[in-house]
């Protein structure tokens, strides 16, 4: 039995992938319900969410302060738990809780580490138009992304990969082999590698304004930021004040051409709809858009 530490909905995939191994989760540690939405009604995140629908025991604490310390420490004790897990938590795990497990605290991170670290590793390598990408797992420490690397895999990234397609895959590449490096891991047959600083590279945390496609941009910068920020926070142009959303688009020789777009508060339409509804609006698309 293991302790894993998400707020993510892929929680669900390393849930199934480790149910029947002998490193199924027996406690899911994950943030505390927030308000949501235009209501601001407060609700779990899916990680949270999935585990209540299965029945599994889920600490929410609003700080992993001493009196989560000694929660956490005495269901370790009481279950014999020696390994810990992370995957898109949304906090930073203090040492005195990572000494809590005899084995420590592995962490799986959808990059090739060093490259990469940071909260938007799989955005930032759509973005950069790489061909491949890939997952890896640490042994953390106190150093975000920074722990000795216990196993990587690559993947490639498709032309017409997007952050959900992207994440999936390498998701469920991971999945599959998490009970064998756990094994492996524990039984010593895997020695942690130490990263490479000078080969280190960082992602930033996204604003808004990131999915913005100006005139400076071309055809393949757009339509990388059209699959980069498919989830959050969607690409966009800004035309007379208004913000047009884009949802699909491809290429075509020189030419970005789009397939799904949303006019701000609307609803998605066909690009051939939007030039039947917005005729006046046609002219003010880059150069690099195909009308």
């Amino acid at each position: 039995m293991i302790i894993a530490f998400s707020s993510d909905e892929k929680f669900s995939s390393i849930y199934r992938a480790l149910e029947k191994s002998e490193f199924k989760v027996g406690l899911l540690v994950s943030e505390p319900p927030k308000p949501k939405g235009r209501g601001l009604m407060i609700g779990k995140n899916p990680a949270h969410l999935f585990a209540t629908e299965h029945s599994l025991l889920t600490f929410t604490p609003k700080k992993l302060d001493k009196i989560f310390e000694s929660r956490l420490k005495k269901f370790i004790q009481k279950n014999n738990i020696k390994l810990g897990f992370v995957f898109s938590f949304g906090k930073i795990i203090p040492k005195d809780i990572i000494e809590l497990f005899p084995a420590g605290i592995l962490n799986l991170h959808p990059s090739l580490l060093p490259k990469y670290r940071g909260p938007t590793p799989i955005e930032t390598a759509i973005l950069n138009q790489d061909q491949e990408t890939g997952y890896s797992i640490i042994k953390i420490n106190e150093k975000v992304d920074g722990g000795p690397i216990i196993a990587c895999e690559k993947i490639k990234i498709k032309p017409d990969d997007n952050f959900e397609t992207l994440k999936e895959k390498i998701i469920n590449q991971a999945s599959e082999n998490l009970a064998k490096t756990f094994k492996m891991y524990l039984s010593g047959k895997i020695i942690p590698k130490i990263q490479n600083e000078t080969q280190a590279s960082y992602t930033k945390k996204l604003e808004k304004s990131d999915g913005r496609i100006t005139s400076q941009d071309n055809a393949k910068s757009a339509l990388a930021k059209i699959l980069a920020f498919s989830n959050w926070p969607k690409a966009y142009f800004e035309i007379e004040g208004q913000k047009i959303i884009i949802h699909r688009a491809h290429l075509e020789e020189k030419y970005l051409i789009i397939d799904e777009i949303q006019m701000e508060n609307r609803q998605k339409i066909k690009f051939s709809d939007f030039k039947n509804g917005y005729p006046k609006l046609l002219t003010k698309f880059p150069h690099f858009v195909r009308i």
